[in-house]
């Protein structure tokens, strides 16, 4: 184990300045000065695992997953000061009036020294990340002993493909041709899911075949792989006072979490392997067939799981990890001062803004395999997912309602 580390600190001076205390000081003098020299700059650590003869092993083709961790938190600021006079004079001879300011990049400094701000608190909780690398570990071990496709169940499903091009034809014309609402939604909700769920696949099955000619036959390494992303973002408004000031912030946090499994198998590679025939496939090919289970795996990773616990028949695998991204960005900016006493006015007020980017990545063996809801259910975020749940809800009410039809006769 070694680690590495590096820190470029960023020193920010503020100077705080008095005038006109009482009757005896007439003019400004220098009462404090701060220097934080500790949380405001670039910081890097590295820690990794050494392995003798590193690139000779890999020429030779060993594989090496070693864990390693690495964190790197940039803090920059801008800011400027701010300057109060008392409405009321602290001596009548001389006159004078009680003043007080501060120089410098006030805002940021009172923002570094917060260990919680500069770290940046996660949005994130520790069982939603241990949920997520669950979910992809158990993805996974599914993939592995796999093939592109599962020719099984395109041979279970026959019959109904049989007749799957005269229904794309019927479902189409009747959505040019019907002039009823919900006959013409009906039809449209035929045709697309028999479009995406009946004629798309049998296309990529094809594809999936003739890719299998051509692959190599024999002894054989795979990479499988698995991924998801957890995004979350925040918004909320503080303060802090100081004396008679009153400075108010807005603070915007984003944190992006992302996982990806990764496996590295040996294998004796044959056409129907590649083709889509594995007894993995054909092992937990009751739960593809099973009426809108690939619905259920939207939002709970039944089908991966299953798969899981499937033994991978033929697969040595030589390596596995997981790499994990924890990206956290926060911003503070500045929304004015107020002086909240009431004796005193405000004649320059602070201002400023602090970015804090807080990346840590690391390296670790994959977990157990286990049942989870999954981080991201593909849902309202425009995309072909969208577009089935959309088809397949208009399929199921319409269905709905002539079966209440039926009942109300």
């Amino acid at each position: 184990m070694r680690e590495r580390q590096r820190f470029s600190p960023e020193t920010l001076v503020v100077k705080y300045w008095s005038k006109g205390n009482g009757c005896s000081q007439v003019d400004w003098v220098n009462t404090a000065t701060s220097t934080l020299p500790n949380h405001s700059g670039i910081f890097e650590r590295i820690s990794d695992v050494v392995t003798p003869n590193y690139f000779t092993r890999r020429r030779k083709g060993d594989i090496m997953m070693n864990p390693y961790t690495q964190s790197k938190r940039i803090v920059r600021s801008v800011g400027t000061g701010f300057h109060i006079k008392s409405k009321s004079q602290s001596c009548s001879s001389p006159l004078l009036y009680h003043e007080w300011k501060a120089e410098g990049n006030w805002f940021g400094s009172r923002i570094v020294t917060d260990a919680s701000a500069v770290s940046v608190t996660p949005l994130i909780s520790t069982n939603e990340v241990t949920d997520l690398l669950t979910q992809v570990s158990t993805c996974l071990e599914n993939k592995r002993g796999r093939s592109s496709s599962n020719l099984w169940e395109t041979v279970a499903e026959l019959n109904q493909t049989r007749g799957l091009l005269g229904s794309l034809v019927k479902s189409f014309g009747q959505v040019l041709t019907r002039a009823g609402k919900v006959q013409k939604t009906k039809s449209a909700s035929d045709f697309y899911l028999a479009l995406r769920y009946g004629l798309t696949p049998l296309i990529s099955d094809t594809e999936n075949v003739l890719k299998s000619l051509s692959k190599t036959i024999g002894r054989v390494r795979k990479k499988s792989t698995c991924e998801d992303v957890i995004v979350r973002s925040a918004s909320s408004t503080g303060s802090f006072s100081h004396d008679f000031v009153l400075t108010t912030y807005r603070v915007e946090t984003k944190q992006r979490l992302y996982a990806k499994a990764v496996s590295i198998d040996e294998l004796d590679a044959s056409r129907l392997s590649h083709a889509g025939f594995t007894a993995k496939g054909l092992i937990t090919l009751p739960w593809e067939l099973t009426t809108l289970s690939f619905v259920v795996d939207w939002f709970v990773n039944v089908g991966d799981f299953l798969g899981a616990i499937t033994p991978a028949f033929g697969w040595h695998q030589l390596g596995s990890c997981i790499k994990v991204e924890d990206d956290r960005e926060a911003q503070y900016t500045c929304l004015g001062t107020q002086e909240a006493s009431g004796t005193y006015a405000v004649l320059a007020q602070n201002s400023g803004s602090v970015f804090i980017d807080h990346k840590t990545h690391w390296r670790q063996g994959t977990l157990a395999p286990g049942i989870v809801i999954k981080a991201n259910f593909g849902l309202l975020q425009g995309g072909q997912r969208d577009a089935d749940a959309f088809f397949l809800l208009a399929q199921r009410l319409q269905k709905l309602t002539r079966i209440a039809q039926i009942f109300a006769r």
